[in-house]
């Protein structure tokens, strides 16, 4: 189980089993709770100004077409990248560290997704 500390400006995890962990996976996602803690009350000075009411929020994952992904895709899915654009805002395009593509793929990828 993890615990999660908030001590000033740090935090700090706490009981943290490493065994029970799969990446990518939460077995009872109804049970993470994604509301924010209420900011400390010197967030406005420091950032200088009044919070916005709104906010860009870009979602998406690190990959679009592994193994891992494959039961995210409906039964026939053809082209993974074209139906993942439809699905996220946006995904880390970590191949480029690896490989230098050419110009022509990036046009692809580029041609498939929804500007």
């Amino acid at each position: 189980m993890l615990h999660i500390k908030n001590i000033g400006k740090q935090i700090v995890l706490l009981d943290l089993d490493y065994s029970s962990m799969h990446f990518g996976k939460v077995a009872q996602p109804s049970l993470v709770d994604f509301e924010l803690p209420v900011d400390h009350s010197q967030v406005n000075s420091i950032l200088g100004g009044t919070p916005s009411t709104s906010i860009a929020v870009s979602v998406g994952c690190a990959k679009w077409n592994r193994e891992d992904l494959k039961g995210f895709y409906p039964r026939g899915t053809k082209d993974e990248l074209k139906y993942y654009a439809t699905q996220f805002n946006a995904i880390a395009l970590n191949v480029t560290f690896y490989t230098l593509y050419s110009p022509d793929q990036y046009q692809k990828w580029y041609d498939k997704t929804p500007v």
